[in-house]
């Protein structure tokens, strides 16, 4: 669910944190004072949203701190057959062992 008239996206980062701790404090007062559950609902859905702001933040954190390293290049043939004792061997796999066997 949604709450339109709440928009964490104004929060900073240490702000966001703050309200995060704040409204989980007070969703275990409310549990412990045996408040309705609907308000419970609306508290958590508050604490949710936040969560769900964070999560886009730590999201576009790690997206850029990708785009800024730069492609990964792989190449598959060069990991498969770097080995070519491998490839002579008798009753193996093709494949390369990715686990040590004794694991």
């Amino acid at each position: 669910m949604f709450n339109p008239l709440f928009d964490p996206s104004s929060f900073s980062d240490k702000e966001l944190q703050e309200k995060i701790n704040e409204q989980s404090l007070r969703i275990s007062q409310a549990r412990s004072a045996g408040m309705n559950d609907l308000i419970i609902g609306n508290m958590q859905l508050v604490l949710n949203q936040c969560y769900d702001e964070f999560t886009i933040r730590q999201g576009r954190k790690e997206q850029s701190s990708l785009e800024d390293e730069g492609p990964c290049v792989f190449d598959m043939n060069s990991y498969l057959n770097d080995n070519e004792e491998d490839s002579k061997k008798k009753n193996e796999s093709s494949r390369k062992q990715i686990y040590k066997s004794g694991w």
